[in-house]
Formats: C-alpha cells, sequence, structure tokens
C-alpha cells in the first residue's frame, strides 16, 4: 500500500524545470523571449557560447531560435559569429545575421561581409544588407551599393539600397541618384531626393525647396519630412518657411524639426501658432507644445544648489 502512495507522489512531482537555452532550443517564439529575459537576469556567457553553437549548427536545437535569441541579447563580441552566420544556406538566418550585425560597431571585416550580400539570391537577405550599410554610414561601400542597385530589380530592395545611399553614399551614389530616369516609381523617386538632401547634393536640395513653395500639401509634406532628417545648415533654412505653413500638420512638424535642432525658434512657434488659432488646429498645437515642454524637461539637467 505505501510503496502504491509513495508512486503515486512521486508521478505528481513536477520534472526538472529545463534551462533557459533548452526553452531557447525547442521553444515557441514567447517561450524565447522570456528565456532571453532570464539570461539577461542572471548573466549568461555559458548561454551565449551555447546559443551560438546552436545558431551555428554544432549543437541540435532551433537555430532560427537561438539567432534571434542572441540578436535580442546583442553581446557587442559577436561580431565574428554574425559574419559566420552570413554563410549559412538559411536565407532566414542571412538576414539575422545581417540585421544584427547592423546593431554592432562597424569594421572592414564586418563592412566587406554584408556587401558581399548585397547580391544575396534571397531579397529580404538584399535589402537588409543595404539596410545594415546604411545604419553603418559605410561609406566605403559606396561602389558595391551603386554597382547593387544598378543590377537590381526587386522594387523594394532598390528602394532600401536608395534609402541607404542618403547614409553611406558617396559621389558615385549621389550620380546614380540624380540619374534615375522618367517614369521612376514616386516612392523610390522620393527617397532619392531626400537620400540626395542628406548627402547636401544641389539637386536634392532644389527640389526640397520647389516642393516648400509647393500649393499643393503634400508636396509640402514630403518637403518637411525630408527637411528634418538633414543636418545642413539650408535646411533649417527651409523649416523657418514651413513654421508658418497655413497646414497646422506641417507647420508643428517644422517646428519639431527646428526643436530637433535646438533652435528656440521652433517652441516660440508652437507657442504663438497655439494662441493664434482655434478648434481643432489649437488642440494639435498645443498638445504638440506639451510634447515638447516635456521632452525638454527630460533633457535638461537638474539644477544643482551652489
Amino acid at each position: 500500500m505505501w510503496a502504491t502512495v509513495i508512486l503515486g507522489v512521486v508521478l505528481l512531482l513536477p520534472g526538472p524545470v529545463p534551462s533557459p537555452v533548452e526553452t531557447i532550443s525547442q521553444g515557441t517564439r514567447a517561450e524565447v523571449e522570456a528565456a532571453v529575459a532570464q539570461v539577461r537576469q542572471h548573466g549568461g556567457t555559458a548561454s551565449v557560447t551555447a546559443l551560438s553553437k546552436i545558431a551555428l549548427g554544432e549543437k541540435p536545437g532551433s537555430r532560427a531560435n537561438a539567432a534571434y535569441a542572441l540578436e535580442l541579447l546583442g553581446p557587442p563580441k559577436l561580431g565574428p559569429f554574425w559574419r559566420k552566420l552570413l554563410a549559412a544556406e538559411d536565407p532566414s538566418l542571412r538576414a539575422t545575421a545581417c540585421e544584427a550585425l547592423g546593431h554592432l560597431k562597424s569594421n572592414r571585416e564586418a563592412i566587406d561581409a554584408v556587401s558581399a550580400h548585397l547580391g544575396d539570391p534571397l531579397p529580404a537577405v538584399r535589402s537588409q544588407c543595404a539596410r545594415t550599410i546604411g545604419l553603418w554610414s559605410a561609406k566605403t561601400a559606396d561602389a558595391k551599393l551603386m554597382a547593387a542597385f544598378r543590377a537590381e530589380r526587386d522594387h523594394q530592395v532598390r528602394f532600401a539600397q536608395v534609402e541607404a545611399m542618403g547614409h553611406a553614399g558617396g559621389a558615385l551614389c549621389a550620380a546614380i541618384l540624380q540619374g534615375l530616369p522618367p517614369g521612376t516609381d514616386p516612392a523610390l523617386r522620393l527617397a532619392a531626393v531626400r537620400s540626395m538632401a542628406m548627402l547636401n547634393v544641389y539637386a536634392g536640395r532644389i527640389q526640397v525647396e520647389k516642393w516648400c513653395q509647393s500649393k499643393v500639401a503634400t508636396d509640402r509634406e514630403a518637403a518637411v519630412d525630408i527637411l528634418a532628417v538633414v543636418t545642413a545648415v539650408w535646411a533649417a533654412d527651409d523649416l523657418l518657411v514651413l513654421m508658418s505653413d497655413p497646414e497646422a500638420e506641417i507647420a508643428i512638424r517644422a517646428s519639431q524639426g527646428l526643436i530637433a535642432r535646438n533652435d528656440k525658434r521652433g517652441l516660440q512657434n508652437l507657442v504663438s501658432r497655439a494662441a493664434q488659432v482655434s478648434g481643432p488646429d489649437k488642440d494639435a498645437f498645443e498638445k504638440a507644445l506639451a510634447e515638447a515642454q516635456s521632452g525638454l524637461q527630460k533633457t535638461t539637467p537638474p539644477h544643482t544648489a551652489p
């Protein structure tokens, strides 16, 4: 009788709790994310090593799960590992590796490895490689980015390449952007103008300033969005013009662009426009003003009494 009772108790006892690495190696996406939180909390050099081996196929388990977990953990010294994973047959692993490299500091080896996959067989990998080169502002990849764009036929990949040129392009990419033929997709042309403006190419500046003066609101919206990411002095001058735009949303975005440059005229404009208008526009200006003031309070160091 007692033997039966003991056996029943043993059967009811929970089994061993799997380690975070075991959970990651075979769990769902939600389970992987929970296990990653455990690794972060308790530290996990051994876990990172084990996950690296799983991702490379050197140990059993889901390679995709392991790579995803390592991307979330983001150890800064995994550059060589991610470069090695770029050679994986599974395109999703190559895309993850490229994305993860974009969050690390670049070096010659990383730039060369990612640039080599600008011609990857899978469009998603080619797009991610372009985005990573843009994140790095890797101007040494200018020629390879230009060559990849000339050979590319996938619209989404071309869009990613053009956006990357605004950060990583040089004279070669600037020439490509200026030479887009008539009839180019409007979204791609808009991205090209933005990249030219970011590179301070005169043709890009001229187009943005034409849009600033346009009677069509969507043109002025495109201009203010571009000016928000252009650091040149002329962009601030154009934002000053758009602060007076009759469209509240455009005026607000222009003011926010100046505030981001630490130009007090942006905040002053929100104050004055909020006092001048009524109805929904007044609500919009007051909301933007409150958000701007809150942001300034967070970035202002606390006063220390002498």
